[in-house]
């Protein structure tokens, strides 16, 4: 019992959850079986840790059946019976904040049985409470919430004409047709992208043969445009919906020009006001991916960063949806207050969202933070201290500290540790199965230069040769490096 699934969902429960499911169980139309109630009351004794021995299945079995040998199959039974009613418990509470997908299944039970005068009644709570100036997204996607609104207005048009051939039709035909051209080309996008990064991240390379890419590839963007146009003299709101995420598939269509990023950007920063937060997260995510993505160097993508974290955090679009972040989402975010070196907004970012972050590097993730804010403030040796504590368990946040370590080395002028830590990231680099995969080749190429940079800098610094300095400045103002602003202030520091 200990290691089931069925504990584990009690585990994620809240206590008024709890209180509910118990009445789940007692309930006979979900479940009749008594000893099942008893072996989630037995199980309660021990919450909310659940880590008691007496969770084992042959003590848990002496409790239900206090007369009877154990019997291991029937246990193992009796734990998925439990298991079983837990997943539908929490089904149905994910069941009840779809109200949308209630209605679709309302209508279509009302339409089998007939039902035609509730039926008729339904109609008038659906386009009341589904308008788009009344719509609740707050659990559904645009694609999940205009794939069911589609759905009903099949069955609705389905049903008049079967029933009503006399009805006039036409605000359902544009209802229908309307809200699944929403839902479909939001979906094809989103699937498009979803794959795309997936593939990406996987093999370093797209899916030629991508389904959903062939499709948008064959949709001019003419044909979008005539769409766009066409929904907006019915829904102004549908029309802003599609052309947020076809500029969004756009600008990542063209990572080579950066004028479809900015076209994107300028259109979602000034058409997002009254917009649902699904929508806003959408297109954030969009937005971040392109432009971290963004080939054109013409681009200053930190200042870009910087400058659109604000906005970020005005709207609350830092978290994911489920108000979680893992830590290679908020790691990186720190260094762009250290680039604009801006020690009271990094303090900001650290208090509001270091308690959001759940995987495994959290608590690393935490005294990482402490480290970055102790070094903005020019406490080095506080801040090694702590970095020689952190024990990420995920290779890329190691990646990230050791690089930080080597910052850190170069302003207490501790050329020795930097040489030890040097020679350590160079073995770091070329050790472990995740060096070897091909699309982190350009990443861990772009790292070497970073430390060699470092290492410049302390040659330089030793040197005191102002006409190399400066020759230097020069050769780093064109290099593609992270932290570019911190190396640059190192060096007008050499300079004075």
């Amino acid at each position: 019992m200990l290691k089931s699934n069925a504990l584990e969902i009690i585990k994620s429960l809240t206590k008024p959850e709890i209180a509910e499911f118990s009445d789940f169980l007692f309930s006979p139309f979900f479940n009749k079986k008594t000893t099942v109630i008893k072996l989630f009351t037995e199980t309660m004794k021990y919450a909310p840790d659940f880590t008691d021995n007496s969770l084992e299945k042959e003590t848990l079995w002496s409790k239900i059946y206090p007369n009877k040998e154990f019997n291991y199959g029937v246990m193992k039974n009796l734990i998925h019976d439990l298991t079983k009613l837990a997943e539908e418990y929490i089904t149905q509470k994910e069941y009840e904040l779809r109200e949308l997908q209630q209605f679709e299944n309302l209508f279509a039970s009302l339409s089998k049985r007939n039902l035609r005068n509730v039926y008729l009644k339904k109609e008038l709570s659906l386009k009341k409470n589904f308008k788009d100036d009344n719509a609740d997204f707050t659990n559904r996607t645009f694609d999940e919430f205009y794939g069911s609104l589609t759905k009903i207005y099949e069955i609705k048009l389905w049903d008049s004409s079967f029933n009503d051939q006399q009805k006039y039709l036409n605000e359902d035909i544009y209802c229908l047709t309307d809200s699944f051209v929403t839902g479909i080309l939001v979906h094809l996008i989103n699937v498009y992208y979803l794959t795309e990064v997936s593939s990406y991240n996987d093999r370093g390379k797209e899916i030629a043969d991508n389904p959903a890419g062939i499709i948008l590839k064959s949709i001019s963007e003419e044909t979008f445009q005539n769409i766009i146009r066409e929904v907006s003299n019915r829904s102004e709101f549908k029309s802003r919906v599609i052309k947020g995420y076809f500029l969004a598939h756009k600008a990542n269509a063209n990572l080579n020009e950066s004028k479809h990023f900015f076209e994107f950007k300028n259109y979602f920063l000034n058409n997002y006001q009254n917009m649902p937060y699904n929508y806003m997260k959408d297109m954030d995510t969009y937005l971040l991916n392109v432009l971290s993505s963004l080939r054109d160097p013409s681009v200053d993508k930190k200042s870009e960063f910087y400058s659109y974290h604000n906005f970020r955090h005005a709207n609350n679009l830092v978290p994911e949806r489920n108000n979680q972040l893992n830590s290679m989402q908020f790691i990186p975010w720190m260094f762009l207050f250290l680039d604009e070196n801006k020690p009271d907004e990094l303090e900001e970012y650290i208090k509001s969202y270091k308690d959001y972050i759940v995987d495994d590097d959290r608590a690393a993730t935490h005294i990482f933070a402490e480290a970055m804010s102790l070094f903005l403030k020019s406490e080095f040796s506080k801040s090694l201290s702590l970095v020689n504590k952190i024990k990420f368990k995920s290779a890329m946040p190691k990646n990230i500290l050791k690089k930080f370590s080597l910052m850190i080395f170069y302003e207490l002028k501790d050329f020795e540790g930097f040489n030890f830590a040097y020679d350590s990231y160079k073995h770091f680099l070329s050790y472990g199965d995740w060096a070897k995969k091909d699309w982190l080749e350009h990443y861990i190429e772009k790292t070497k230069i970073f430390a060699g940079v470092i290492d410049t800098l302390f040659k330089l610094w030793e040197s005191e040769d102002r006409t190399r300095i400066l020759a230097y400045e020069n050769e780093l103002v064109n290099l593609n490096i992270d932290n570019k602003k911190w190396f640059l202030r190192k060096i007008n520091e050499l300079k004075d």
